[in-house]
């Protein structure tokens, strides 16, 4: 079976509580082999909180989707964060968001503009 016909996401919250750990072809291959309370099986694959990026991440999720949605939940992010020997900065929202832990860069974003609509509809 090849990746495109993987269905994602994978729903093991309980295993692997991250939304981006759903959306990775890693773990959709775990739940294919039966394995997945083994999680997926790369063990240095770890989220901001824990010092990395998700550097094995292997799905659909470009970088720009990684900072529009909160890579624990999937909700529309209010923030983004960045753990500090890494590149990447990845979306949180803010009943996600850390007050304060040592090594994470924490960036508020703006407040979303919605423009109203014209009597013609566009924005």
């Amino acid at each position: 079976m090849s990746d495109k016909d993987i269905v994602l996401p994978v729903m093991d919250y309980e295993n692997n509580p991250f939304w981006v750990c759903t959306m990775c072809y890693h773990l959709a291959r775990a739940a294919q082999r039966g394995e997945l309370s083994k999680g997926c099986g790369h063990m240095r694959c770890h989220s901001p909180y824990e010092g990395s990026c998700f550097t094995e991440y292997e799905g659909p999720l470009t970088e720009d989707m990684l900072k529009q949605w909160c890579f624990v939940c999937g909700d529309p992010s209010d923030h983004l964060i960045q753990a500090a020997d890494t590149l990447t900065p990845f979306g949180v929202c803010a009943k996600h968001a850390p007050d304060a832990i040592e090594g994470i860069n924490v960036i508020k974003l703006g407040e979303r503009e919605e423009k109203p609509l014209t009597e013609e509809g566009e924005a």
